[in-house]
């Protein structure tokens, strides 16, 4: 029987490859067309700018993330100990691919018209918008991710129990669909960036350390 590689499921992506050249043609055209050398690089919570550096950093930096994303999901089957795991999660790992890479090239279009029209803030509520779509999709596909050492909520309770790792990306599932209902409320209401910033990291902190741990700790005592 033939095994599918994550390579092969990379290949016969096109969704990937379409967003990838797309975002090497609009690094490159910015790059050409933009006279000053000093653009805007970072954005802070409110959507305002408060980082300037190198025109590579808001134009190649983002086509380079793409490029990694793509071989590091590419070869995860290969330099994972879990490879099998890989393999079996690659029916999650491709949307993971595609939805990680078109956020950046939505961060890479942000800075493309902070640049163009010499703007020092974009729409909050827009990138507020993007940014929990970005995590009710990942929600979607995370508790179909296998055990492995590069995505997922990889701590050591996780990595040593495939069912500390299993009840962990389920919760952290439905957790990142409702941070990022939440983040989208808060955005579209246009409340204060602590209402959606205190419960996202009180959640992570549950849900990536105090869960699994409990829940592992729970599992040695019903061992012994």
């Amino acid at each position: 029987m033939e095994v599918v590689t994550m390579r092969s499921k990379i290949l016969k992506n096109p969704a990937y490859w379409v967003m990838l050249v797309m975002s090497l043609f609009l690094a490159v055209w910015i790059y050409l067309t933009t006279p000053q050398k000093t653009v805007p690089v970072h954005l802070n919570f409110r959507g305002e700018v408060d980082g300037y550096g190198h025109k590579f950093m808001s134009t190649f930096l983002f086509t380079l993330l793409i490029a990694f994303f793509g071989v590091l999901i590419g070869y995860l089957d290969r330099i994972d100990p879990y490879r099998e795991n890989v393999r079996r999660s690659r029916r999650a790992l491709k949307p993971i691919l595609n939805i990680a890479s078109a956020f950046m090239l939505f961060m890479q279009l942000t800075f493309a018209w902070l640049i163009k029209t010499n703007s020092t803030h974009v729409d909050s509520t827009m990138f507020g918008v993007g940014l929990g779509v970005l995590f009710i999709l990942l929600g979607n596909y995370l508790p179909a991710v296998k055990r492995n050492f590069f995505v997922g909520v990889r701590v050591p309770w996780t990595l040593a129990s495939d069912t500390v790792w299993r009840k962990t990306h389920r919760l952290a599932g439905w957790a990142f669909i409702l941070i990022g209902v939440w983040i989208v409320i808060v955005s579209f209401a246009g409340l204060n960036r602590l209402f959606w910033i205190i419960p996202f990291l009180i959640v992570i902190v549950y849900v990536a350390f105090i869960y699994p741990f409990m829940l592992f700790k729970k599992l040695e005592l019903e061992r012994e």
